[in-house]
């Protein structure tokens, strides 16, 4: 149970963290196998030491690419993953 002055900081730090979003708009895309049941269907807005957290299923073989983009400070951002066995 938090003080009434601890509540006061953690309310501060809380409306901190979420008025600067560090990633929004953010898509996740399958390349190259395909992926199902994908949980959250639409990814939320990305915040300073917290994970994109993305689940589901895939047919196949898990090869190809995940690739995560959206934006950042109004710019474009994106990465890309690539799945699947190393070859030596």
């Amino acid at each position: 149970m938090l003080n009434a002055q601890q509540a006061e900081a953690e309310a501060v730090r809380l409306r901190a963290m979420i008025e600067q979003p560090l990633l929004t708009r953010i898509r996740v895309k399958f390349d190259g196998f395909d992926a199902y049941d994908v949980d959250p269907p639409q990814v939320p807005d990305l915040f300073a030491r917290r994970p994109i957290v993305v689940s589901g299923r895939f047919r196949g073989k898990a090869r190809g690419r995940i690739e995560i983009e959206g934006l950042a400070a109004g710019l474009l951002w994106w990465q890309r993953r690539r799945r699947g066995a190393r070859h030596g």
